[in-house]
């Protein structure tokens, strides 16, 4: 593997910033979402590639080397930058225009609306909204950025997920490769956002088919206030959920399949999006007015989260928490294991609440799952956090129990559970992001699972904005095995080798001291400047106070620090904003994302930052939890599957495995389920012969050569050599090259070879099981 090169993993810097915390989602392929204001910044991972393969390495470096020169280049003049060569930046103040679901109703077979489908020029057309109060109380744009969040595996074209994003406007609109603009593959296999679209949209003013409506359109006209995306079911199927402004819990199925009604179009697939269920947020306590002496702001846009799924039997299980006044409930929905994809599905909630927590809860609170669910006898247990967004609340809940006949809280007033007001707590500082890592073999179901979790404030003079429950690793302990370390890592302890790499940042930052005299004197000659550096003051690298360069060191020069006494006051330059903490979905590596901003004065620029840190210390036989064990008579099952893509981010920055098909080109695989299809299309292969000479191929791998030495491509999926361009897609991790489905089948039956039409074949790398770019 030495001849693989590792993009070098940098600190990503956007011109931008959000307007709320929760602001930075990561999927299910490494893929990175980062809200601003009035957009969304998407940046696609890369991936290394055997130097044997000279095209696509030279097609990469082409892209990358138009985006930014690297100046810590390689021995061959280049190196690439993760997340730096494949990103954009998409706006979302735009007019909602319902049309955008002309393609939901076309796949239905419905007429749309004819009020919707006007010629007139949307921007000319008036645009009341919906909903019954004002995003901010600021009168601010229509559209600007609420909240983000990755789909769940294989939802979309090539099996990759899509981006919902919730604007103010009371609307999601979900973001994605169009299939139907996507451009065949001139044979470079690299990524491009040349096919992302607008694809669907609910909420506002969009409409969505429904047979049983009047007019065949379904417009609840809902302000969307809060939605979570389900756990992964299977390809093409999801569940999402969304709170209005009524206070109504709404489920969306969403279904990508080949539909018959496109088999003539030159993209057969279609999307389908209707309401399944729909049911009311109510919580035991009374709503009051918001003139009542008692009244407390509450509300958040991040209350919904799905657990991972059970399946038992013929079922599968989640528990929907949300939120309500001083409330979370627990809503328990089901659906069969036989969900067809592209067919109708029966969607069970139960009438009531599994289980329900009175707790007081401001704005901004959200609740996260632990990925795994646990055994103990017949029970079969979930555990999360609550943020309230205060303090983090450990709860735990039994899937598995009988449903409830009744409420799970009578009708009470706060004061009567002590809800109105919050408890007394050790901080002011509000939580804006928590992870919960994977459960230890051998750690306690009883006890609260192991998370970390960011404030939103670091400043010189707290230390709470970083804190983890979770107990140092047999290789995160320091040599000395006498030397004890606390557990609750924060920003103050005394030992930086437990922290992760970008809080050793944040902490060098804030806890920067100068003298007051200094801080003054930069003050002033920023002011002066007109702070038009790139990197001035008020925007200098994490933790070099002197970004400006030589000229501040001439100025430090000029400060006499033989001066300086213990009684000399120092001040802190710095102060950071954590806007939110994510993992990746193999857990080897978390990315926060932060602004940091200058204490001496007003800021001349707005930017964010993400900070990465990767799992260097883990080490080949040292187990990290998420097996099968646990502590006493309980079992613990990890629920989520990885993709090939986060396997591979694993591997690169998290220690984990290689992953066979990709690293190297001797480690190739089969997928299993490939090797039925290479059976039964052995005859096409066969009788396959080269394009100049008619000779007969042989199958070497990468290549199929003749002997000759003519060199053609050969099927990831198939095994047969692709003669023509176009007419086959690249893999977006090892770089491989697959027919597509079409020309698959009309090879073979050239041959007389019949294939099953209900087989699934050619939907990823039959190589190294990646997804595909186009």
């Amino acid at each position: 593997m030495d001849h693989i090169t590792v993009p070098l993993l940098a600190t990503v810097t956007l011109k931008s910033r959000p307007l709320n915390p929760h602001s930075l989602a990561i999927s299910c392929d490494a893929e990175l979402a980062v809200a601003a204001d009035d957009s969304v910044h998407i940046l696609l991972p890369e991936f290394p590639v055997p130097t044997e393969d000279p095209d696509l390495i030279r097609a990469r470096q082409r892209k990358g080397a138009d985006d930014e020169n690297d100046e810590d280049a390689d021995s061959d003049g280049y190196q690439t930058k993760q997340y730096h060569t494949y990103r954009t930046q998409f706006a979302t103040s735009k007019k909602p225009d319902p049309r955008a679901n002309l393609n939901l109703f076309e796949s239905a077979g419905i007429r749309f609306p004819p009020s919707e489908s006007s010629e007139e020029p949307q921007q000319q057309q008036p645009y009341y909204g919906v909903g019954k109060s004002l995003p901010t109380g600021w009168g601010s744009a229509i559209s600007q950025t609420v909240s983000l969040a990755w789909s769940p595996t294989g939802l979309g074209y090539n099996l990759r997920p899509v981006l919902a994003i919730l604007l103010t406007n009371g609307s999601i609109v979900v973001c994605g490769q169009d299939p139907a603009a996507v451009v065949a593959d001139g044979g470079e296999g690299v990524k491009t956002f040349d096919a992302w679209r607008l694809l669907w949209a609910v909420g506002d003013t969009y409409p969505l088919p429904d047979r049983k409506a009047r007019g065949g359109s379904h417009l609840p006209r809902d302000k969307i206030m809060a939605f979570s995306w389900a756990h992964e079911i299977a390809p093409g199927r999801a569940l999402l959920a969304y709170r209005s402004h009524r206070e109504d819990l709404a489920i969306l199925r969403v279904d990508f399949f080949e539909s018959d009604r496109f088999k003539g179009r030159p993209s057969p697939w279609a999307w389908r999006v209707e309401e399944v269920a729909r049911f009311k947020n109510d919580g035991p306590h009374p709503p009051i007015d918001v003139m009542h002496p008692d009244f407390v702001p509450h509300g958040s846009a991040f209350g919904l989260k799905w657990s991972p799924w059970l399946l038992e039997g013929d079922k599968r299980i989640s528990i929907l928490a949300h939120h309500a006044r001083s409330y979370v409930g627990f809503r328990r929905i089901t659906v069969p294991v036989n969900w067809e994809r592209g067919q109708r599905v029966s969607v069970t909630v139960e009438e009531f609440d599994l289980l329900g927590i009175c707790v007081n809860l401001r704005p901004e609170s959200f609740v996260e799952w632990e990925d795994a669910i646990w055994t103990v006898g017949d029970k079969k247990i979930c555990r999360g956090v609550i943020a309230t967004p205060f303090e983090a609340k450990p709860f735990r809940i039994v899937v598995n129990a009988p449903a409830p006949a009744r409420e799970a809280l009578p009708t009470h007033p706060t004061h009567v559970c002590k809800t109105t007001y919050p408890e007394d707590c050790m901080s002011s500082n509000p939580i804006t992001g928590l992870i919960i890592y994977p459960p230890e073999n051998g750690s306690d179901h009883s006890s609260g699972p192991y998370y970390s979790l960011v404030r939103m404030s670091a400043i010189g003079s707290n230390t709470n904005w970083f804190q983890e429950n979770k107990p140092l690793l047999p290789t995160e302990t320091l040599a000395d095995d006498d030397h004890q370390q606390d557990q609750d890592a924060t920003a103050s302890s005394s030992s930086s080798s437990c922290m992760p790499q970008w809080a050793e940042i944040i902490a060098n930052t804030v806890n920067q001291s100068i003298p007051k005299a200094l801080a003054s004197r930069r003050h002033h000659d920023s002011d002066s400047e007109g702070g038009d550096e790139e990197d001035g003051v008020g925007q200098a690298e994490l933790g070099d106070i002197d970004a400006e360069g030589e000229e501040d060191d001439e100025e430090d020069d000029e400060f006499d620090f033989d001066d300086l006494d213990e009684n000399t006051e120092l001040v802190n330059p710095w102060r950071v904003r954590i806007w939110d903490l994510a993992a990746w979905p193999g857990g080897g590596m978390t990315a926060v994302l932060m602004s940091q901003h200058s204490t001496l004065g007003p800021e001349t620029k707005i930017r964010t930052k993400v900070l990465f840190a990767p799992c260097s210390r883990r080490k080949k036989g040292v187990d990290h939890g998420g097996g099968g064990g646990g502590g006493g008579d309980a079992a613990v099952t990890t629920v989520r599957r990885l993709t090939t893509e986060a396997r591979m981010w694993e591997w690169m920055y998290g220690g984990g495995p290689p992953v066979p098909g990709t690293v190297t080109s001797g480690d190739e695989v089969v997928m299993p389920q490939d090797l039925a299809l290479r059976e039964a299309i052995k005859p096409v292969i066969e009788a396959q012969r080269c394009l100049f000479c008619q000779g007969v191929l042989s199958d070497t791998g990468r290549y199929s050569v003749c002997e000759m030495k003519h060199s053609f491509a050969t099927c990831s999926a198939t095994g047969l050599a692709i003669l023509a361009p176009g007419i086959s897609r690249a893999c977006g991790v090892c770089g491989r090259r697959c027919l597509t489905v079409s020309k698959i089948r009309e090879a073979a039956e050239k041959q007389g070879v019949s294939l099953d039409d209900s087989r699934s074949f050619g939907e990823a790398c039959g190589i190294c099981g990646g997804k595909f770019i186009a």
